[in-house]
């Protein structure tokens, strides 16, 4: 048994895709009651249309459907509608964990969604880097009502009071960062997006958490970071601000975002002073995402219900609309069951994920008219050892 690839130039022009439980119904003849068996096994049915086209190219599609020899060979066939999902999860993805037959969610590590940061809301935690400060986790509500947003709280000593995170960024490409800020003890925040490597490059802002207004904002650059900030914080509610800053990053492959306590009296740009130890502000929902504005904050990578995932030679689809925890995992829920074991550590395929098909005749036929091959009417089934 061989398995064929589908040619991508191949498009269908309409397309059926189902599932085919493998159930078993009995009818009582005293009752008319019905039990039915829900047996593993349920497997995609695929039928589709390929239009008409010139006659120069039947003869490829005949050879191709011959080599099939009816059910004997498989074709790797993909839904042709949703090759890639609709939710943002990108990378090169695995299981995280092994997964039993029958099993009806599944984990994947190397989850990337569109915010580049990891550990959004818990800044006491590594990749955060803190520099003369202390975190509080958990001290208040966030935005979302949930008890974890934590409390940045400035040193004693005299320097600069921030927490940084590091990430990689695509040459050439604008990126904007934003994280949700509220006042404690102190009533200003800065935030710097700077080249990682040097401080040649970089866009600063601060703004006052009384009335959300920007009271500072530079840039510093030497032609290959073009930064730009926005003018003033937007609004949340109970006392919370969202903060952002924007740039292009010209040919800089790594970038950072520092998010500083300030005290009243220093300027983002000079941003040295001596802290108390007690007094603070609270953060939460840090994201960095490609674009020249903030938009909707998400903790990690994002499956949509009826997104497609492939492991092991098994096409998975999303049972609902998820979103990773945001340390670039997703636990994803099923709506077909695992049919055969799964190893940890397994490749999780997401561009173009594939299973086996098999023809349910035994022949296509060609109908050709003066210089066109009509359309094929298709129908294959997934096919299960």
């Amino acid at each position: 048994m061989t398995v064929y690839t589908w040619p991508t130039a191949w498009a269908p022009s309409s397309i059926e895709f189902c599932s085919v439980p493998n159930n078993r119904a009995h009818t009582s003849p005293y009752t008319r009651g019905v039990q039915v068996v829900d047996m593993l096994g349920e497997r995609w049915k695929m039928a589709f249309t390929l239009p008409a086209r010139a006659y120069s190219e039947g003869a490829a599609l005949e050879a191709f459907f011959a080599r099939l020899r009816g059910s004997a060979n498989e074709v790797a066939l993909w839904h042709f509608r949703r090759p890639v999902p609709r939710g943002n999860m990108r990378g090169t993805t695995t299981l995280n964990a092994a997964v039993a037959q029958g099993a009806q969610s599944l984990a994947i590590a190397g989850a990337i969604g569109k915010n580049m940061l990891v550990r959004t809301q818990q800044f006491d935690v590594s990749p955060w880097v803190k520099n003369e400060v202390t975190v509080t986790a958990d001290a208040t509500a966030a935005p979302d009502g949930t008890t974890t947003a934590d409390k940045v709280i400035d040193g004693v000593t005299s320097g600069q009071h921030y927490v940084r995170h590091s990430f990689t960024t695509n040459i050439n490409q604008t990126y904007t960062a934003s994280v949700y800020v509220k006042a404690g003890e102190r009533g200003r925040v800065g935030m710097i997006f700077r080249d990682a490597t040097t401080t040649l490059n970089q866009a600063r802002a601060s703004w006052n958490l009384s009335t959300g207004d920007m009271d500072f904002t530079g840039n510093v650059g030497v032609g290959t970071f073009a930064p730009s900030v926005a003018p003033a914080a937007e609004p949340i509610g109970d006392g919370w601000w969202r903060c952002s800053v924007s740039g292009n990053v010209g040919n800089v492959p790594s970038c950072q975002l520092r998010i500083h306590v300030l005290d009243a009296s220093v300027p983002i740009n000079t941003p040295t002073y001596t802290g108390d130890g007690v007094s603070g502000l609270y953060l939460w929902g840090a994201q960095v995402e490609a674009g020249a504005s903030a938009t909707v904050y998400e903790t990690g990578a994002t499956l949509k219900a009826g997104d497609l995932i492939g492991v092991g030679g098994q096409l998975l689809m999303v049972a609902e609309d998820c979103m990773g925890p945001g340390d670039n995992t997703i636990t994803v829920p099923l709506a077909n069951r695992v049919r055969a074991a799964l190893a940890s550590g397994a490749a999780v395929t997401w561009d173009r994920p594939t299973a086996n098909f098999r023809l349910t005749s035994d022949t296509v036929p060609f109908y050709y008219s003066p210089g066109v091959l009509n359309e094929l009417q298709l129908e294959f089934l997934e096919s299960w050892a």
